[in-house]
């Protein structure tokens, strides 16, 4: 039905602008007045401008709409972006649109620990340092949305933690007085939105503020490192997420692939063709996410590549899957949650466990060499061809039987004998201290990304499905404390450090392993036994980043 009068179009057009949360200037209602005169087409095409303006972080102007509408460019669209790095250089105590900033607390304020204290500002009222409540318990914080509501007492002063100031909804945090000057950017996006804007258009500004723009080039071939999930496992990040980024990078004129490498364990994911299957029966099928699947690591997990780093602990080089070495460029989607050795699973566990071969994964998993199972056996001599050290050898039984041997005093513990064998019968051994686990995942973490240009990675850690276990299982178990929202970072420290500081700061979720945790109160060393910050203060150590951060929250 036609609306007759200039004056009712402009009256459904407001009403539906503020409905959904966005203003409109008034000459782009007078042009939408005059253009159309149904209200299922002004709000329809009201949407579609919003949309626009929304996906590209570009404001609604007259421009916009005649671009959108009759796909008039009246001037060119880099002229209606912002300038994010103007933006970024206001004055730190300012609140922007998109987000706000937060200068650090004086050094007399600042403690020197590896967990956080938490002194509130909001936008307009700030806390002086006499109102800091001293306490020998833990800060507790309740996420609401942009806003942090702390009690009083858990206005913390302490010497044996460090400092958090917060302005509005962003804060920095100092975790350790050695590196109290540094500090790394994490774009932190909660899953409520004041302003009625796309999740998904909220992930694309935070990678932009992080610098996709100029870490992807026309051309690159870019790693999409993702987890597909085990059969069965429903904790995995959605494939619409995957797509989102695929769709970015493939805006920059890049070539996107998804990429995860073969398990050490049986399962659908220890060689490339169940894999890719399952990945498919997952929802990553090119249909859907837009991009081929690559198993990093190949067929049955021998493409790999020996990357020689240094300043660790354990290794002088590591194996690291090809797919990953040969890229130019990588975006990292990670699901935190917890995990049984590690403590929990973010970014660094899933470019150091993730990118390495299964050989790879037996030296992190342990320090005992492999041995074999002989009732497993077929005797098909697989390992004894792929043995580099030719230390496997083939025997006979009492009962006449043949089956492989490994010569242990001439093993170097590599694990190709797991890759070389299609039975099982090459025996895992797990056994290693959390600490050993973890720094040996970090120095994997640190030669898969030493084979990348400096700022050519970028880490999305999703704070959502927070399960207890890893999302190699085939199931999943009840969120550990409610949904809290994305981290984009290119600092893998830091993005970690945070996502573990978020989940610190929330209530146990009924019904679940975590349901006696209480707000400030470390939920992954709780349930497991295993310091996350372990893996943090050795990455750091290492060189790959910042445990202190700012945050910076894009409602």
């Amino acid at each position: 039905m036609s609306l007759s009068t200039h004056e009712d179009r402009e009256l459904i057009l407001r009403d539906k602008a503020a409905r959904e949360g966005f203003e409109v200037p008034q000459d782009v209602l007078d042009f939408l007045a005059e253009r159309f005169d149904t209200e299922p087409r002004l709000k329809s095409e009201l949407i579609n401008i919003a949309m626009f303006a929304a996906h590209r972080q570009i404001p609604i102007s007259l421009d916009v709409a005649k671009l959108v509408v009759d796909g008039e460019r009246v001037r060119p669209l880099s002229t209606m972006t912002p300038d994010f790095e103007a933006d970024a250089s206001k004055d730190e105590g300012a609140s922007g649109d998109d987000e706000q900033t937060a200068l650090p607390l004086s050094s007399e304020a600042s403690a020197t620990a590896d967990t956080p204290t938490l002194f509130s500002l909001d936008d307009t009222n700030e806390v002086s340092e006499d109102s800091l409540v001293k306490s020998s318990g833990r800060s507790a914080v309740k996420l609401l949305g942009n806003t942090n509501e702390v009690s009083e007492d858990s206005l913390v002063k302490s010497s044996e933690r460090s400092a958090v100031k917060l302005l509005g909804n962003t804060e920095v945090v100092t975790h350790s007085e050695e590196r109290s000057g540094a500090s790394s950017d994490v774009f932190f996006i909660p899953l409520r939105t004041q302003r009625k804007r796309s999740l998904l258009d909220r992930i694309n500004l935070a990678m932009t503020r992080a610098g996709i723009d100029n870490m992807i080039q026309e051309d690159e071939r870019v790693a999409i490192k993702v987890h597909f999930g085990e059969e069965g496992n429903t904790g995995f990040v959605s494939p619409l997420y995957a797509r989102t980024v695929v769709s970015r990078t493939k805006e920059l004129g890049a070539k996107p692939f998804l990429t995860d490498t073969n398990t050490l364990y049986s399962g659908k994911r220890q060689n490339a063709i169940d894999h890719t299957e399952l990945a498919i029966a997952n929802g990553f099928g090119y249909s859907s996410v837009g991009a081929p699947i690559v198993i990093a690591d190949g067929l049955i997990s021998r493409d790999s590549i020996e990357v020689p780093f240094e300043g660790g602990t354990h290794f002088e080089s590591v194996r690291i899957a090809s797919a990953a070495v040969d890229a130019d460029a990588m975006v990292v989607i990670s699901h935190v949650k917890g995990h049984g050795e590690a403590g929990f699973g973010g970014a660094l566990k899933n470019v150091g466990m993730g990118l390495g071969s299964r050989s790879a994964k037996q030296r992190m998993h342990s320090g005992i060499k492999p041995s074999v199972t002989v009732d497993n056996c077929t005797a098909c001599a697989r390992c004894v061809d792929w043995c580099q050290p030719q230390c496997v050898e083939m025997q006979q039984g009492a009962t006449g039987a043949r089956y492989a041997h490994i010569n242990e005093e001439n093993c170097n513990g590599c694990g190709e004998c797991l890759a070389a064998c299609a039975y099982n019968a090459i025996e895992i051994n797990w056994e290693t201290s959390p600490q050993d686990f973890l720094e040996k995942t970090v120095e994997h973490a640190a030669g898969a990304l030493s084979t990348f240009a400096p700022n050519k990675v970028l880490y999305l850690n999703f704070l959502t499905n927070i399960t207890p276990d890893c999302d190699c299982w085939s199931f999943s178990d009840a969120p550990i404390v409610p949904d809290i929202g994305i981290l984009v970072s290119c600092d893998p420290v830091a993005v970690d450090q945070a996502s573990v500081d978020l989940i610190e700061q929330a209530l146990g979720a009924t019904g679940s392993r975590g349901e006696d945790l209480k707000a400030g109160q470390e939920k992954f060393e709780a349930i497991h036994g295993v310091e996350p910050a372990m893996a943090m203060r050795y990455s750091e150590k290492l060189g790959l980043g910042n445990q202190n951060y700012r945050l910076r929250t894009i409602g």
